[in-house]
């Protein structure tokens, strides 16, 4: 039973087996108790959402959500617009503040990460467990490419993926960036933290963060 349970028909045989070893129940693999969003962008550090820090956290608090995950985008255009990495992540983590300090008004966790890109090609990587300092090093790398940066910046408590697989242009980077997996998180599967509003595109159901179109005034 637990076999069924933990597979979907995407993990391979002997990871089945190496999970089963630590499943002894069925309620140990029930569904993960806490709402989180992983991939929450806001405005004015992302172009790309129109909604500001604290607006994004009220919307969030009002769902019932209890976590989320600020990845706001991190890319080689900001090599232009600040002469150094000092001044670059003292304005990238003004909205994360904002944020942090409307989840503690709210009781919503307020996490930070990023969404880096590089100028070697259109890909995005999800980055989780980064902090101010990961982040000024990460500025120097805007400009090197995903396997030097994976290579230099990946740590123990750090979690590196590809944010959108499917995406034109995308370029497979699992060869340069072991962490990385062929699938957009929650984007094809119910078990996703957002589900998509009135996207009008059918076969998409559940979609991460910010890429939620409720999220628009």
């Amino acid at each position: 039973m637990e076999k069924e349970l933990l597979n979907h028909g995407e993990l391979p045989a002997d990871a089945i087996e190496k999970a089963c070893c630590f499943v002894k129940t069925e309620e140990a693999v029930l569904p993960y108790s806490f709402k989180t969003e992983l991939h929450l962008h806001t405005s004015p550090v992302s172009s790309c959402s129109e909604i500001p820090p604290e607006e994004a956290v009220k919307i969030y608090a009002a769902e019932g959500y209890d976590a989320l995950v600020v990845t706001n985008h991190f890319e080689p255009s900001l090599l232009h617009r600040f002469a150094d990495a000092d001044s670059c992540v003292k304005w990238y983590l003004r909205d994360f503040y904002a944020a942090q300090e409307a989840g503690d008004r709210e009781g919503v966790a307020v996490l930070l990460g990023m969404e880096i890109r590089f100028t070697e090609c259109i890909n995005d990587y999800l980055v989780y467990g980064v902090d101010e300092e990961y982040l000024k090093e990460a500025y120097g790398y805007l400009d090197q490419g995903i396997e030097k940066f994976y290579r230099g910046m990946h740590r123990e408590e750090t979690v590196i993926l590809q944010a959108h697989p499917f995406r034109n242009g995308f370029r497979d980077g699992r060869g340069s960036c072991p962490a990385a997996f062929g699938r957009h998180a929650g984007q094809t599967k119910p078990s996703a933290v957002a589900r998509r509003r009135g996207a009008g595109r059918p076969g998409h159901g559940p979609a991460i963060g910010a890429e939620r179109r409720v999220l628009r005034r």
